[in-house]
């Protein structure tokens, strides 16, 4: 006797709604697991910063001490975990730390790639940028188109970010492009997958 034989029929209307339980819990499970590595990955390189800048000031006495350090730095790591760790890689770590010595200030909706854009704008724009990416969930490339067309400096940019929303005729397309972007970012996480060292992209 086959097992099929002894497994009772299930409707269609039953397993449609069987599947699309199914499909939520995994495609929820799915996004936790990515803001999780997200996260750990932003405050990882945080700390590599945040330690690099205090050895910096235990020999600032020496002249060229902390570019002679990063080189060093950026041959040995760049070994052992690959190109995340070369030497520009942590140039931009050190920045990061020196950008946000606060890490209670980092959020968890950006990116490593988001504070890597945000890091080349000045105090007050920066902090216009971080408020509408995180509130409207833009990619890094959606962020990098905003800044390029001047948007923090266009007249009708409120003061407050939180009180900017995009022109309704590019509000729909900015959301599918959003929501795709993150569909992606997502179900490039792969559960049966060695565990590897992330790539600064």
């Amino acid at each position: 006797m086959s097992d099929n034989s002894i497994v009772p029929a299930i409707g269609d209307d039953t397993y449609d709604a069987l599947l699309t339980d199914l499909r939520t819990i995994i495609s929820t499970g799915r996004g936790r697991a990515a803001a999780a590595v997200n996260a750990e990955l932003v405050m990882t390189y945080w700390k590599v910063g945040e330690r690099i800048v205090r050895e910096e000031k235990r020999g600032r006495e020496h002249a060229g001490y902390g570019t002679r350090l990063l080189a060093r730095l950026g041959r040995t790591l760049n070994q052992e975990f690959g190109r995340a760790l070369n030497e520009r890689n942590l140039q931009q770590m050190r920045q990061f730390y020196v950008t946000y010595p606060n890490a209670n200030v980092l959020r968890s909706e950006l990116t490593w790639t988001h504070y890597r854009t945000l890091m080349r704008l000045p105090s007050e724009r920066r902090v216009f940028y971080e408020q509408l990416t995180a509130t409207g969930r833009w990619s890094s490339r959606e962020l990098e188109r905003q800044i390029t067309s001047m948007l923090y400096s266009a007249p009708a940019s409120p003061a407050d970010p939180r009180s900017w929303s995009p022109p309704s005729r590019n509000r729909a397309a900015l959301q599918r492009h959003t929501t795709r972007h993150s569909a992606i970012r997502i179900c490039s996480i792969s559960w049966d997958s060695p565990a590897r060292s992330p790539s600064v992209t």
